[in-house]
């Protein structure tokens, strides 16, 4: 049978096995329990390191002395206790996309890296937590971002804007990456043109200021719609971190539960085992009672094998006693004879010890038939206890053949009653077909019927 160290030794290997967790200290003593605290709530050394989570996820001994804990490490460190150093940018879990550099260990993000986002305008990160660079829709965000009727168009870090036709020209004013002004793309000819007519002149000079204020109020509204997108980004990183945290509770709550059957499995496999050592501890309670009451019969018979042959004894010592007194007797009767005149005391007390003698003896003979009879009886007991045996055995083997010939007769009758529902089911043959006999006419002659 195990004992609960070895059990509990067993439980502690299983449950590394499957969580690849860490000893902490202390040999168990006693059955393993699940328990789900922080290691400061337990008052255990952290033995996590960079940063990582300590947890108590069983324990086998006291409060003071754990057993098993775990590491919950963060994106940039793997291993037991957190100790190697995860490189996303190389290990393939990076995601940043094909034009983008990948930076390990950024602290700009939680998942260990970063695609530099911020070194291109125009673009930002999908949220706070993840790295993954995103193009800004400026023409939805900046409404509206082209004046005097332009058409604004996205584009792929930049935006541009479609101007209206001045004169069958049309314009485009690009913004973002490269911003230009209007000032920039009036040539010589176009500002003696502008020159010609006032209003386009007022246009030519204004254009500028207004270009540079336009340029100044985007990068604002920009900016501005930049820590809005980061603050909508933030807080949906915030639920989803919240829904993870959700996800990673219902799975501890299932794993608990599975660890949790788990654990009744085993408790009532101990049971069961437990339950088979005491019925094999009873039988072998019981073989040893019955093997002690044979012990005791064979004792007992050993004790009246003894005793009979102290009977025998005895009996033979009686009779040498007896025939000693009778010797003595018959000496004594000769010696009164010889001298009856003068010891007829001597005489007569020789005839009170002959009788004396005679008496004891007499007790002694009945004493011997009453053993006999008492012998006698038990030996009839003995006897009539094996006629009762053999009689028993008799009648128990004659049942037995009863039984054989009535379940050879149940099957002798099922026999023919299979017999007889063949023949039941078997179809009659058809009756041979005669042909019929020729017609009879009378002879004439003669008056004798004949067949032709």
């Amino acid at each position: 049978m195990l004992s609960c160290n070895m059990i509990s030794r067993l439980w502690i290997v299983m449950t590394i096995a499957i969580n690849s967790a860490y000893i902490v200290s202390g040999e168990p003593r006693r059955y393993p329990r699940r328990l789900s605290r922080s290691c400061e709530a337990r008052n255990v050394d952290n033995p996590c390191q960079n940063g990582g989570r300590c947890h108590v996820t069983v324990s086998a001994g006291d409060a003071a002395e754990p057993a098993l804990v775990t590491c919950r490490c963060t994106p940039a460190w793997t291993g037991v206790t957190c100790e190697l150093e995860r490189d996303p940018c190389t290990d393939g879990s990076a995601v940043c996309g094909p034009g983008w550099s990948c930076v390990r260990n950024s602290s700009n993000t939680a998942a260990g890296y970063d695609c530099g986002c911020g070194v291109r305008s125009g673009w930002q990160r999908l949220a706070d937590g993840l790295p993954r660079c995103v193009d800004i829709d400026e023409c939805a965000l900046l409404a509206p971002a082209c004046f005097n009727g332009g058409q604004c168009r996205n584009r792929a870090g930049s935006y541009e804007c479609l101007c209206r036709p001045v004169d069958g020209q049309r314009g485009i004013l690009r913004v973002g990456q490269n911003v230009s002004s209007a000032a920039e793309a009036l040539t010589d000819s176009s500002l003696e043109e502008a020159l010609r007519r006032p209003a386009a002149a007022v246009r030519a000079l204004v254009g500028p200021v207004v270009g540079r204020a336009r340029a100044a109020l985007l990068r604002l509204r920009l900016t501005e719609a930049a820590r809005a997108e980061r603050q909508e980004a933030a807080l949906a990183a915030a639920e989803a971190a919240e829904r993870q945290l959700r996800q990673i509770q219902e799975e501890v709550s299932r794993r608990a539960g599975k660890r949790r059957a788990a654990e009744r499995r085993l408790w009532q496999l101990l049971d069961a085992t437990e339950s088979v050592a005491r019925r094999g501890a009873e039988t072998q309670r019981a073989a040893r009672q019955q093997l002690a009451r044979q012990e005791a019969a064979q004792a007992r018979l050993d004790a009246e094998r003894r005793r009979r042959r102290q009977l025998r004894q005895n009996e033979a010592a009686a009779a040498a006693n007896h025939a000693a007194a009778r010797a003595s007797l018959l000496r004594r009767i000769q010696s009164a004879r010889q001298q009856a005149v003068a010891q007829s005391r001597a005489l007569t007390e020789a005839r009170r010890q002959a009788d004396n003698a005679e008496e004891k003896a007499r007790k002694a003979a009945e004493v011997l038939r009453l053993e006999r009879l008492e012998l006698r009886r038990l030996e009839q007991t003995e006897r009539q206890k094996l006629l009762d045996l053999q009689r028993h055995g008799v009648e128990r083997l004659k049942a037995a053949v009863r039984e054989a010939e009535h379940e050879e007769r149940r099957a002798q009758e099922a026999e023919d009653e299979r017999q007889r529902a063949e023949h039941q089911a078997r179809p009659e043959p058809e009756p041979p077909s005669v042909p019929p006999l020729p017609p009879v006419y009378r002879d004439v002659k003669t008056g004798v019927r004949v067949r032709v």
